[in-house]
């Protein structure tokens, strides 16, 4: 019998690959010659919440793109993400003008973007393919040199499409005309972070994005980045603390019972 960690795995990786199914990301095709071929690996991963219990099992397919060729399997690769003193300003604003302050994440990011080249890789572990063929791939996926490039340009173009531009200082970070202050949208890989006047303007958005995507998750901002956000609206107040990540590092060295002081060295000490 299966003990219930292997069957959470199981069904993770279950999950994933009828994802690569209803996405369409791969054709099955003979071995081509002549040409590179990436290899390709199963990654798993525990996604915990604030408080570090466990939120769920994540497996995902991914391509080992540091065998592509330039120039061959991808040209371009820089993808913007939101500056984190983009994130501050945004914070403020919201603490400010008392703004509301959702996030949400697309489900599978990179496989809802069209690849431009052609790409083979190898079919990873289960998956049950004839012998001599290989998997060449439509979408872009995680691990490949391209994949967060041809995701931003993708996630560019619906947010044009319903109105947004993006800022010049920041281009991960998108605004949309509105009564008093613009509407708001922050990137940062498949974190959105959505910020309006309104809770009727982030539930029109999600719908709309929902037609291009799979979207999950819509809900008030709390955790972005390994940072926990925590907000007073009456107070008008919004705090940005890295309290789990100082512990952890404190837990790493060994110094998790240290005692705090309000000078961390010795008094008088002379340094040459």
């Amino acid at each position: 019998m299966a003990s219930p960690d292997a069957s959470e795995w199981l069904a993770a990786c279950e999950e994933e690959i009828q994802t690569w199914k209803d996405l369409d990301v791969y054709d099955i095709v003979p071995w081509p010659k002549g040409r590179k071929v990436i290899g390709s690996k199963w990654v798993f991963r525990v996604k915990r919440g604030p408080n570090g219990s466990i939120q769920k099992h994540k497996a995902r397919i991914v391509a080992q793109g540091f065998t592509q060729v330039e120039g061959i399997d991808f040209d371009q690769t820089f993808a913007p993400v939101a500056k984190f003193s983009s994130l501050q300003i945004v914070f403020a604003l919201a603490a400010k003008h008392d703004l509301e302050l959702y996030q949400m994440d697309v489900k599978a990011t990179y496989l809802n973007t069209d690849l431009k080249e052609d790409l083979y890789m190898e079919a990873p572990p289960s998956f049950e393919i004839p012998k001599g063929h290989i998997l060449k791939l439509k979408k872009g996926m995680y691990g490949t040199k391209q994949g967060s490039r041809i995701w931003y340009e993708d996630m560019r173009g619906t947010l044009s499409e319903l109105g947004y531009t993006r800022t010049e200082v920041d281009h991960a970070v998108f605004v949309h005309p509105s009564d008093k202050i613009p509407d708001i949208i922050t990137l940062y890989v498949d974190d959105m972070g959505l910020i309006s006047e309104s809770l009727e303007c982030i539930l029109q958005d999600k719908e709309a994005l929902r037609q291009f995507y799979q979207m999950t998750n819509l809900s008030e901002m709390g955790w972005i980045l390994g940072i926990r956000i925590i907000r007073d609206r009456e107070k008008g107040t919004l705090i940005l603390s890295q309290e789990k990540f100082i512990k952890k590092i404190l837990e790493h060295y060994g110094m998790s019972n240290s005692h705090p002081i309000s000078t961390p060295a010795l008094p008088n000490e002379h340094l040459c």
